[in-house]
Parts: structure tokens; C-alpha cells; sequence
């Protein structure tokens, strides 16, 4: 994805440099043991650090892709005092992709994923970890079957109430799940994947769009601070944020059902029986 970020030919190409990188950092928190500690830490600093620096121009380009959305929440004499709004996030988009640009071109950055690969090739040599000659089996399906107890246990305390804090955690909580799940499919029997993986999806979506109206609201609300806009465009900016907020809590609903349904009895039942049993009955063999 790097060249296609250095030429700025479209903004996926950094959206999915992210989800790599926070994707190889998950799987390494998630399955315990099989580094050593130490470098383990190293690594999980250098892929956090690579992924940071791209954070401002990935949050300008998700503002700039809902430009149309935005606009068409608001009643039409409210949308043109907007545009500034958007006029200011494009013209700090073309500087942050100078410097993301230019940071990717340096050879320090060349040398930090020079030591990442180096880290997971196959003639590496690592000092011994507890998991490192463990069947891969065993130790994902544990792994897997306490990711979901962790999001059912959080799921139980969810209301109208709760902070927006612990339903971030709890979509972080399920993106962790579902990687684990999609990085080791193939040892998941495919109907019981299919059908969980399914269920996980439509709680994310959920999620997601609960996290997305709580962050869009606390960025206009930053730009306000920042720019001090004009009478016009203020009005605007707060005609937006009460659409936002209205969507936000109306999402807790959405969310709720989709817990129930994810730590129903019957989906409960399936995630104990394909990865608790069968994790204990694999570790029973070693």
C-alpha cells in the first residue's frame, strides 16, 4: 500500500495500511506467549508508532468522504455556511500528505519495517516462550472462547446509561474477536464460522456506528474550538452535532438487540461448544 500512498492515488490505500498494521499489533496481543516478551513489547511499539502517524490524514479523509452525507442531514438554507468547514479540512489534508509522504520516504521508516520482517521471518531465532511450540489449535480456540465471555461479560452492564467509554471497549472488544476469527478460519469448522462471524458483523455494525456519531460529534465540536467559525457556520456545526447525537442514541437501542442476540442462549451454546470443549479436548492429546 505504500506507493499508492506516496501518490495519493486513492484513500483506501491508507485505509488498508491500517488495518494491517492494527491487525498483525491485535493478533500478537490477543495470542499470549508464543514471543518472548521483550520483543514482543519492540515490535507492538514500532507498529503502533508506523500507525499513529497516519492518524490525522485517515480522520480528514473519513470527513471528506461524508462531505455529501453531512450536508444532506441539515436543512438547505444550513448547508453552504458548511462548506467552509470542508474547504478548511481539504486544504490541511494536502499538507498532512506532504508530511505522511514524507515521512514514508525516509529511510528510518524503510528501517523500521526492514526489523518488522525481519522479526517474523522464517530463519529468525527467538528465545524460548512459553506457547512457541504449542499447537496452534488449542491455544487460538482458548483465545477465542475468552475474547467472547470477555464482550458477554461487558455486554451485561450495557443500558441506556452506560458511557460512551465501555461500548468503545466493547467494539474493540469484538474487533479483536473477529480477527481471531478470520485469521484462523480455517481451523473453525465452516458452517459454526460462517454463522458466528455473521452474528459478530451485524453487532459491529452497530458498534461502529454508535463510535462513528460519538467521534464525528467530538471532532466538530474540536474544529468550533479551534476555528471559532463565523455566526452562519456555527449554526450549522450545531444543527449537525444534534442530528449526530439523536443517530448516537438511537444506536444504543440497535446495540442492545444485537447483544442479546449475540450472547443469546443459543449462540452462547455454539461458542462453547466449538471452542471451549474443543479447546480442552485438543490441550488433553499434547
Amino acid at each position: 500500500n505504500e506507493a499508492g500512498i506516496i501518490n495519493d492515488t486513492d484513500i483506501e490505500f491508507l485505509h488498508d495500511y491500517r488495518i494491517c498494521l492494527r491487525k498483525i499489533r491485535s493478533l500478537l496481543s490477543l495470542v499470549k506467549g508464543v514471543y518472548p516478551a521483550a520483543d514482543l513489547q519492540q515490535i507492538r511499539t514500532m507498529l503502533g508508532d508506523l500507525a499513529r502517524r497516519t492518524n490525522r490524514l485517515r480522520d480528514l479523509d473519513v470527513y471528506l468522504l461524508a462531505r455529501e452525507e453531512y450536508l444532506a442531514l441539515l436543512p438547505p438554507p444550513f448547508r453552504p455556511a458548511l462548506n467552509s468547514m470542508f474547504d478548511d479540512f481539504a486544504t490541511e489534508r494536502k499538507s498532512v500528505v506532504r508530511t505522511v509522504t514524507a515521512r514514508l520516504a525516509r529511510q528510518s521508516f524503510q528501517q523500521q519495517l526492514h526489523e518488522i520482517s525481519a522479526f517474523f521471518a522464517e530463519e529468525s531465532h527467538h528465545s524460548p516462550s512459553p506457547a512457541a511450540e504449542l499447537p496452534v489449535g488449542p491455544l487460538v480456540f482458548a483465545a477465542i472462547y475468552r475474547r467472547y465471555r470477555k464482550i458477554c461479560k461487558l455486554a451485561a452492564v450495557i443500558d441506556a446509561a452506560t458511557p460512551d467509554i465501555v461500548i468503545h471497549q466493547l467494539r474493540i472488544e469484538c474487533k479483536k474477536l473477529r480477527y481471531l476469527m478470520e485469521f484462523f478460519n480455517e481451523l473453525i469448522p465452516g458452517e459454526t464460522s460462517a454463522t458466528l462471524q455473521k452474528l459478530l458483523r451485524r453487532l459491529q455494525g452497530r458498534l461502529g456506528e454508535f463510535n462513528d456519531a460519538s467521534v464525528q460529534q467530538a471532532s466538530l465540536l474540536d474544529y468550533w474550538n479551534r476555528h471559532k467559525p463565523r455566526p452562519e457556520t456555527a449554526l450549522g456545526l450545531g444543527g449537525l452535532v444534534s442530528v449526530l447525537y439523536q443517530r448516537q442514541q438511537q444506536s444504543r437501542t440497535f446495540i442492545e438487540q444485537s447483544l442479546d442476540e449475540f450472547c443469546s442462549g443459543s449462540t452462547a451454546a455454539a461458542f462453547k461448544r466449538t471452542f471451549k470443549l474443543s479447546a480442552s479436548e485438543l490441550t488433553t492429546d499434547l
